[in-house]
């Protein structure tokens, strides 16, 4: 069986990992995964049926500027690394550009695939281009950045297994769910606060917005204050200090995911539509939730017939048109939405196995 080694340097972007073990299986590859994290194995926990094995390292050896970094790379020149040769393939969960150690293992290894997150960046970097030159090759996470930048693509989308993904809709109390750590940059939270104001305005009390992620830093708190400022406290609730499982269950008891992405309200979230993608579309959409959307990010992610749309600027028609939704219509755009996942997980597959 052929091996394939996944080397994460960083743990911020360990939510992916599981899709890619799932299409190296299907591709017939045994998957080791080197991660910093101790608790690696948290993060596919609803997929039980996923096979891999882990192996724990200290990643400050490779990215930090201590003593370990140094005699790592001035004394041993990443020596520790060399077992990585034994594998038939690599892939680098996070390409770094900057890292020293980008530049050791293109020269190392036969063949290496790297994830670019923010490929805009990355293709301009010299350590990029002499890592091609080397003949490795890189992909990118969405469609929409493999069209803007002309790269292979796979989407990440295991997060849990079917087995756990029941919820049943209640017209009653619409849920609303916006999952990861609470920052400003690139989302629009005053605008879901503006929007809780206007529907309660509007005589709207059936809903509840839940905020899964951490808050305690500055922007969470400027956002609570915000909350109390407009008096609608009650319509929010935020759960935080989870593990990865309770996080995804959360966004699993909820009826709409929402992304808070709009170039319109934000102009720094533009990047998420082609050059960066958004960690809530692609959980909602491996975990079937519809999500509440601008459509331009609808398009960009092919989620047109899937998700409720509203025009930039406008997230209040987005929500209101939610609220007003039947649980039918619901499961409809559900049962959409797992079509597309399949279609997704079908052409992510077609496209690994042809850059491999």
């Amino acid at each position: 069986m052929k091996t394939c080694a996944i080397l994460d340097l960083f743990s911020a972007h360990d939510h992916v990992i599981p899709s890619h073990i799932s299409y190296l299986k299907d591709l017939g590859y045994k998957v080791t995964v080197y991660s910093p994290s101790q608790s690696f194995r948290n993060v596919s926990v609803l997929q039980p049926s996923l096979e891999y094995d882990v192996i724990s390292f200290d990643a400050s050896r490779y990215q930090g500027r201590n003593k370990n970094h140094f005699k790592e790379r001035y004394l041993h020149r990443f020596q520790s690394l060399d077992s990585l040769r034994e594998y038939d393939l690599v892939l680098l969960n996070t390409f770094r550009t900057e890292l020293p150690v980008t530049s050791s293992l293109s020269r190392k290894l036969k063949d290496v695939l790297a994830v670019l997150h923010t490929p805009k960046h990355g293709l301009v970097q010299t350590r990029y281009r002499d890592f091609v030159h080397n003949g490795h090759q890189a992909l990118v996470l969405s469609s929409a950045m493999g069209e803007a930048f002309d790269l292979p693509w796979v989407a990440p989308l295991n997060y849990a297994e079917d087995q756990y993904l029941r919820y049943q809709p209640d017209d009653l109390v619409r849920v609303f769910c916006v999952p990861g750590t609470v920052r400003f940059t690139g989302r629009t939270y005053s605008a879901l606060v503006r929007t809780a104001q206007l529907l309660k305005q509007r005589g709207k009390d059936n809903f509840l917005i839940k905020i899964v992620g951490r808050h305690d830093k500055k922007d969470g708190v400027t956002l609570v204050k915000e909350i109390q400022r407009a008096g609608v406290e009650k319509f929010f609730h935020f759960v935080s200090d989870v593990t990865h499982e309770l996080f995804l269950q959360e966004i699993i008891n909820s009826d709409f995911v929402l992304p808070l992405i709009d170039k319109y309200e934000e102009k720094r979230a533009a990047r998420h539509y082609f050059d960066m993608i958004t960690s809530s579309v692609f959980l909602a959409i491996g975990l079937k939730k519809v999500m509440v959307c601008e459509s331009e990010l609808a398009t960009a992610y092919q989620l047109d017939d899937t998700a409720i749309v509203h025009k930039g600027g406008r997230l209040e028609d987005g929500m209101l048109a939610a609220l007003e939704t039947s649980s039918r219509d619901i499961l409809l755009r559900q049962e959409r939405l797992d079509t597309l996942r399949r279609e997704l997980y079908l052409a992510s597959l077609d496209n690994l196995g042809d850059i491999i």
